[in-house]
């Protein structure tokens, strides 16, 4: 009877010093990175349209002969406004290398890459 009742308690032990076991191994698992998205940023490339031609007052910062106002999208949006009054979509499509320095130097985040 006593053997009985010494393994009854040996075998709780050992049950409750795996229990311990299991949860500390679980709870410790590997720090994990947090990792943040960049931000989106609206950037406007266009014509008149884009650059809100026509609208309010000329945003601070517009270019001579773009026409930037405060009421394009990319104002509006908090965005980078790109748009000129009297570009084509030749010079869209044609990219980023066909931009003067001035307006590529315009970026919040720093000058935009070239393209491939």
């Amino acid at each position: 009877m006593q053997a009985a009742n010494s393994r009854r308690r040996y075998g709780r032990l050992a049950g409750a010093v795996a229990v311990v076991v299991l949860l500390a191994g679980f709870g410790a698992g590997p720090a994990q990175a947090t990792t943040t998205k960049p931000a989106d940023v609206y950037v406007a490339l266009g014509d008149s349209y884009a650059a809100g031609t026509g609208g309010s007052s000329p945003a601070p910062g517009s270019f001579p002969g773009c026409h930037q106002s405060l009421d394009s999208y990319a104002a509006l949006l908090g965005g980078l406004n790109l748009g000129c009054f009297g570009a084509t979509s030749l010079a869209v499509k044609a990219g980023l290398d066909n931009l003067s320095p001035p307006i590529l130097s315009r970026s919040p985040w720093g000058p935009l890459p070239k393209s491939r």
